[in-house]
């Protein structure tokens, strides 16, 4: 009799368990909610640190708010269970101001810099979303006949100079996984067409069609492809619920 009341209890309680977080496609008015993103998956739950568990002196009014408090070193927030936490900016994945999404991003250096890392907008939203960055990094050079003090050659000077470059580096980010997938350097021109075949693998018609072009046609037709991917593959996000 006992274990027939606790089988009818939980069937009673799955639809409950089954739908306690309703799930939708995503969809430009989508209306991600504010706070912090520890890691990727805080993202994909739409469940970040709610802004009212984080510890400051800003003003929480202010249309720039997380943008003050990401301007120190480290982050307190309060968990779930009420307890104090510290977390390193350049820990975290990203955050969202205004229902607006931005993913952290920065090269690592031999210097360590904190300089380096900076958060980015997601610029498109999707199975594949689209974001600009800009890497900094040290490169070595060589002495050569030119390189001396004043632009003279001096024997007694044959050290390597190290100069600091930063360079603008098109982003996607993969939703199924997580991973960051270098489109391009610079400015966006064409997307590499063995980037573009990788992420087909996912809808077999698509890469068909695309395997199908000529190579000009690859290079020139890839972020199409890229959109009706997106389309043809769309994502989700709760709307319900929070670990908060």
């Amino acid at each position: 009799m006992m274990g027939f009341l606790r089988v009818s209890i939980l069937l009673m309680l799955f639809p409950t368990l089954m739908f306690g977080q309703q799930m939708v496609e995503y969809t430009k008015d989508f209306e991600f909610k504010d706070g912090l993103y520890i890691t990727f998956l805080d993202f994909k739950n739409n469940n970040p640190i709610p802004l009212e568990y984080i510890v400051s002196d800003y003003d929480i009014r202010d249309a720039d708010y997380l943008e003050q408090v990401l301007q120190n070193d480290s982050v307190v927030y309060y968990d779930n269970l009420y307890e104090e936490r510290v977390i390193g900016v350049q820990q975290l994945w990203g955050f969202c101001q205004q229902g607006r999404v931005f993913i952290g991003f920065g090269a690592e250096s031999t210097m360590n810099n904190p300089e380096f890392f900076d958060f980015y907008p997601l610029v498109s939203i999707g199975a594949i979303s689209l974001f600009t960055a800009y890497e900094t990094y040290y490169r070595t050079m060589s002495p050569g006949p030119n390189m001396g003090m004043g632009g003279i050659y001096d024997p007694m000077y044959n050290n390597s100079m190290t100069v600091m470059e930063t360079e603008q580096v098109q982003l996607m980010l993969e939703f199924k996984t997580g991973r960051l997938l270098l489109a391009n350097r610079g400015e966006m021109g064409y997307l590499p067409p063995e980037l573009v075949a990788q992420i087909l693998k996912d809808d077999p018609v698509l890469l068909e069609e695309f395997n199908a072009l000529s190579g000009r046609d690859e290079k020139q037709k890839g972020m199409f492809f890229i959109r009706r991917f997106n389309e043809r593959n769309p994502i989700y996000f709760p709307v319900s619920g929070s670990n908060y």
